[in-house]
């Protein structure tokens, strides 16, 4: 068993704040998170009043895909994710943190 997150983030963010929530948490199999992936790619389209047409567009194969939802006024782009955790200090089943860090390394610091 493992822990996976379905974020969304809206990628067609001209007109208003750019999106970045998470749509659901899935503790299960890998198979059984890519079917929870693909069943929000299916119904996702908070932002389109009265949908009119949705295509998808595979950006990793079983791990995110671009969601373009059609309406009456307008097209949305969402790419909808699926992540896995690998870290977690209170899980002893998972490493701390990520291997190949530099312990005390501020990203974009200089060396």
């Amino acid at each position: 068993m493992a822990d996976w997150l379905i974020t969304v983030h809206r990628v067609d963010a001209s007109d208003v704040t750019p999106e970045f929530k998470t749509l659901r948490t899935v503790r299960g199999t890998r198979e059984e998170a890519v079917a929870a992936l693909r069943a929000e790619c299916n119904t996702y389209a908070p932002h389109v009043s009265k949908l009119v047409r949705r295509e998808v567009f595979e950006y990793l194969p079983d791990r995110a895909y671009l969601v373009r939802t059609r309406g009456r006024f307008g097209t949305v782009d969402n790419l909808i994710a699926l992540l896995q955790k690998v870290a977690d200090t209170a899980d002893p089943e998972l490493p701390d943190g990520l291997p190949g860090a530099v312990p005390g390394a501020l990203p974009g610091a200089a060396f």
